[in-house]
């Protein structure tokens, strides 16, 4: 957790140096088969070209074939356009 720097709250606050949303949320290029649960929730990491990412994948309604939804949440170690946060900092 000391690694964990949040990129969404500068996209949500509309910040002119945030990165634009389509590279912080994806999804599967087709959809999966429905599940037996309705809503589903993780948490992974992994190993980019932008260094370690913490993904959210998203999937809610997934018992009616609703489709899933990755989240970057977190980049360890960003390029120079996504700044280092921490937690409970104004910048």
């Amino acid at each position: 957790m000391d690694q964990f720097n949040p990129v969404l709250p500068d996209t949500i606050l509309r910040d002119s140096t945030a990165p634009p949303l389509p590279y912080l949320i994806g999804g599967a290029p087709k959809l999966i088969p429905a599940s037996t649960e309705m809503h589903e929730l993780g948490l992974a990491r992994g190993v980019t070209k932008f260094g370690v990412t913490w993904i959210v994948p998203i999937r809610l309604f997934g018992a009616f074939g609703a489709p899933s939804y990755q989240v970057v949440v977190s980049v360890e170690h960003p390029p120079f356009s996504m700044t280092k946060r921490t937690i409970g900092s104004n910048s």
